[in-house]
């Protein structure tokens, strides 16, 4: 496992006056959305002077622009994760109108475990959004033993750098579009190829039926990344959420995937999607 970028503290001033209470996923998405307690959020971090918010700025996207494309953010144990969370999303430019319900929503909770959906097998977020979110971000709803419950992050350079020796399928992969909304008849279909250039897509429950529709190189190219994946042979990042840790990823960067637990492991995240749109 490789060493994540050095984790970034968050302005001390954010936590110096009053913050909102603020403990669930509804709580985030309330605040995110609405009056006065988004004030409240805006109102703690504004209060960084220029220089402070600068800093802070540049330390987190140094990270995000690195080979790692993730950042951890560390900030007082004693405040909850939610409050943190609320705090970095403002400070992002999470508008209210950003904060929605659509496919998946933007707020929504995580809950570890077998056989838990696809969360433990490597994918990106948001594949049949018109475009996928730009930054996952990840909050402990629960205490975690932060060394044994990582969130495994995956640079796609890394995975397309082992996909060169076939450069038919290479090329099918970035350019080949598939549908993304087979699972939600009710929207317009989207199409878009699994290692597009700008937004790559990649979950396996969506992209193995459609198998039969693929052109050969295409097929042969998904082939060569599910044996890539299964091999677990890449080098990987495994940043952690926990008391006093946030996590964030460039999902257009990334693939990413839950470590492998139980369900009554106590491993639940708060996730908030950053950028991006939903449906038309």
């Amino acid at each position: 496992m490789l060493t994540s970028p050095a984790a970034v503290p968050m302005p001390e001033v954010w936590f110096d006056g009053g913050l909102p209470e603020l403990h669930s996923v509804r709580d985030v998405a309330r605040a995110l959305r609405s009056e006065p307690d988004r004030q409240e959020v805006v109102r703690a971090v504004v209060r960084a002077d220029e220089g402070t918010a600068r800093k802070f700025h540049d330390q987190v996207f140094a990270a995000l622009d690195s080979v790692a494309a993730h950042v951890e953010i560390s900030f007082p144990v004693e405040v909850p994760s939610p409050v943190a969370c609320t705090l970095f999303a403002v400070w992002l430019g999470v508008a209210a109108e950003m904060v929605h319900d659509d496919v998946g929503g933007s707020v929504s909770h995580v809950i570890s475990g077998v056989g838990h959906r696809h969360d433990q097998a490597w994918h990106t977020d948001s594949t049949p959004w018109l475009l996928p979110n730009r930054y996952t971000l990840l909050g402990s709803l629960k205490g975690q033993d932060a060394t044994t419950m990582p969130t495994g992050v995956l640079p796609l350079r890394f995975l397309q750098d082992a996909l060169m020796f076939d450069q038919e399928a290479l090329a099918a992969l970035r350019g080949e579009a598939l549908p993304w909304r087979v699972n939600f008849p009710d929207l317009p279909q989207l199409w878009s190829a699994i290692l597009d250039p700008v937004v790559p897509r990649w979950v396996l429950p969506a992209v193995e039926p459609l198998v039969d529709r693929m052109s050969s190189a295409l097929a042969r190219g998904v082939e060569h990344i599910q044996a890539v994946l299964a091999a677990d042979e890449l080098e990987w990042y495994g940043p952690a959420t926990s008391d006093g840790r946030l996590v964030m990823f460039d999902n257009h960067r990334v693939l990413h995937r839950g470590p492998s637990l139980e369900r009554d492991c106590g491993r639940e995240l708060l996730r908030v999607k950053v950028g991006g749109k939903a449906v038309v």
